[in-house]
């Protein structure tokens, strides 16, 4: 083991991983929300990126044109995974808020259809149109009066 004197200590703002070509294929750097880790793919792309930001640790993966493909952020409110369709539209989302599982599945316009979750009322569905408004729900819809 190295003693105290004999530690290095590298400091910097941003580290660059290259290839044997010179491509980057990595940084390392901290930005304004905080420490970030990016990979790149052998064509420069970015497919991973890991950080801290004041909000929460998060992930995410991107495909070969740099779209978000999926992503797992961690908020006050609990944790997320969102998975994205090919052109980065949320299409679904996995999430425990506030101790209740959710998944929730969205069309190619951004709206919600189908939503399912365990609250502590018990299991519910609940199915919605194409212009967002609720058409069917397991159990049903509670209502105040």
């Amino acid at each position: 083991m190295a003693s105290l004197s004999e530690r290095r200590i590298v400091k910097a703002e941003e580290f660059v991983l290259k290839d044997g070509l010179g491509r980057v294929r990595a940084k390392l750097a901290m930005g304004e929300e905080g420490p970030a880790l990016n990979l790149y793919d052998d064509s420069g792309q970015p497919r991973v990126t890991v950080g801290v930001a004041t909000s929460g640790p998060a992930l995410a993966l991107l495909d070969a044109n740099g779209k978000y493909r999926a992503s797992v952020v961690v908020l006050a409110d609990g944790p997320h995974l969102t998975l994205y369709d090919a052109e980065g539209k949320v299409r679904a989302r996995w999430a425990v808020l506030d101790n209740v599982p959710a998944l929730s599945f969205d069309d190619d316009g951004g709206r919600t259809r189908l939503g399912v979750a365990v609250s502590p009322y018990g299991p519910e569905i609940e199915m919605f149109d194409a212009q967002g408004k609720p058409f069917y729900s397991i159990p049903p819809t509670r209502t105040t009066q």
